[in-house]
């Protein structure tokens, strides 16, 4: 199965169905992201094998297993957030925003923290201090319908599932 066709029901539905588990999906995007990050800038960070989330998730909710990522104005325990700014640069933050916890509730899997404006003040992720967050489809040229933050060049790109904002879900 092709990771980049996979949304939040058919990842579900194969999970449930043990066509593969959720670390091996994390790994595929992992990998994924390795390979295609160079390209459109679009994480932050990438939280690697290392973390606590990747275990046999046993809840039964759709977002149980499912890749996500996160903006990088989130707070995510021991986990650095920078909101795309060089003068949170080293802020590593020391609890989980309430939507980190109640998504860890259900079982979602984290695979790091994508780019923005700095301080999420801007609509296009090209006023990033870490670079500009580039289009998938062009990366020369920004487009009206992905230009919120890096979550949407990530799901674009398909390079996650589903990613979360301080505006949508994608």
């Amino acid at each position: 199965m092709d990771i980049r066709k996979l949304t939040i029901k058919t990842t579900h539905d194969c999970l449930k169905r043990r066509e593969f588990t959720e670390k091996e999906l994390r790994k595929e995007f992992l990998s994924l992201i390795e390979k295609e990050n160079k390209n459109y800038n679009a994480y932050l960070s990438v939280f690697g094998e290392e973390n606590p989330e990747v275990v046999e998730v046993k809840s039964n909710h759709f977002l149980a297993g499912v890749p996500s990522a996160i903006k990088d104005n989130i707070l995510v325990e021991g986990k650095k957030t920078t909101a795309g700014s060089k003068i949170l640069g080293d802020y590593v933050a020391s609890y989980d925003a309430t939507v980190i916890k109640r998504l860890r509730k259900h079982g979602a899997i984290f695979l790091g923290k994508t780019n923005l404006d700095e301080f999420a003040m801007g609509s296009t992720s090209e006023n990033s201090a870490f670079g500009v967050s580039k289009n998938p489809y062009d990366t020369t040229r920004c487009w009206w319908f992905l230009r919120r933050f890096g979550c949407s060049r990530c799901f674009w790109s398909g390079c996650l599932c589903t990613g979360i904002g301080h505006r949508r879900v994608n």
